[in-house]
């Protein structure tokens, strides 16, 4: 090789090896940028995410869709929901309650809802319609005492005047049973004991009314059931689930007359503060692993 063609050569290699180096260069002020934007933006109080489909979400977490989960892991937040711990009760396991928390109050029957937080925010204002006896009076007084006892609950006041009611319980004979809930968006039939209408709020997920109907021609058992769980659904928790056969959320036939152990850790879950509406399972997670007690 000549010595023309060996510096021709030698030079060529040096500018492949400058544009090597530019270009590592700005890769790596690239980098550099995109670490210093991400840490602003969590600085400011933003979250970022970062999809396989490669696309990029940035929002406030003040957002409520996405809830406050940075109310958790900012060191300079001072909040005292974080010590209003929740317990597993006796038989049951942290997973446990976690994967049923998931099924029975971030899904509904009728899958218009799959992973997402649905709850009221305001306080429920409930009116009996209709003609409930004295168990379904009784079942419904033993039920709204212990709910009012939940930490971070809004509670609900018993009112006579419909008007000022947001949650409406209709117990009707079979005859205005199936004419009532049947009429508008509603869908019952010969075989429907009881049902429930919830009223939320798309742009926030929480719960704004609701309404509830229960059959008086089922026996006494069934009819403290059904009144029960159609209470209960009204409030959030709109799943049933083949689990557990004791949960008043049990799918198949069951006479439960109340809430099991496990059931009322799923409804002082949905309520706990730091529980937003609108919140998917992986937001709400690193929640539940901070108030969830072993």
């Amino acid at each position: 090789m000549s010595k023309d063609a060996e510096k021709n050569e030698a030079t060529e290699n040096e500018v492949a090896e400058n544009e090597t180096a530019k270009k590592s260069n700005k890769q790596a002020v690239l980098l550099a940028v995109c670490i210093l934007a991400l840490a602003l933006l969590l600085q400011c109080g933003y979250y970022v995410r970062i999809y396989l489909s490669r696309t990029i979400e940035i929002g406030p977490f003040a957002n409520r869709r996405y809830g406050t989960i940075h109310a958790v892991f900012n060191k300079s937040s001072i909040t005292p929901y974080i010590d209003m711990k929740i317990s597993v009760p006796e038989g049951y396991t942290r997973a446990q309650a976690f994967y049923y928390f998931k099924e029975i109050a971030l899904m509904d029957e009728g899958q218009n809802y799959v992973d997402t937080v649905r709850k009221w925010t305001k306080p429920i204002f409930f009116y009996v319609d209709g003609e409930p006896d004295e168990l379904v009076e009784e079942a419904l007084q033993n039920l709204i005492e212990k709910m009012n006892t939940v930490k971070g609950f809004p509670g609900i006041t018993r009112v006579y005047d419909k008007e000022k009611a947001n949650l409406i319980g209709c117990f009707y004979n079979d005859e205005d049973f199936l004419e009532y809930a049947h009429s508008g968006i509603h869908r019952a039939n010969k075989n429907t004991f009881g049902m429930t209408h919830v009223e939320t709020n798309e742009s926030d997920y929480t719960i704004q009314s609701a309404i509830f109907y229960v059959r008086n021609s089922l026996s006494d058992v069934r009819r403290v059931h059904v009144t029960t769980e159609e209470m209960i659904q009204s409030l959030g928790l709109e799943n049933d689930s083949y689990i557990y056969p004791d949960s008043l959320f049990f799918q198949d036939y069951s006479e439960a007359q109340e809430l099991n152990a496990l059931d009322w850790t799923v409804f002082r879950i949905l309520y706990h503060p730091l529980i937003q509406p609108g919140m998917n399972f992986n937001q709400c997670f690193p929640i539940l692993t901070k108030i969830i007690n072993h």
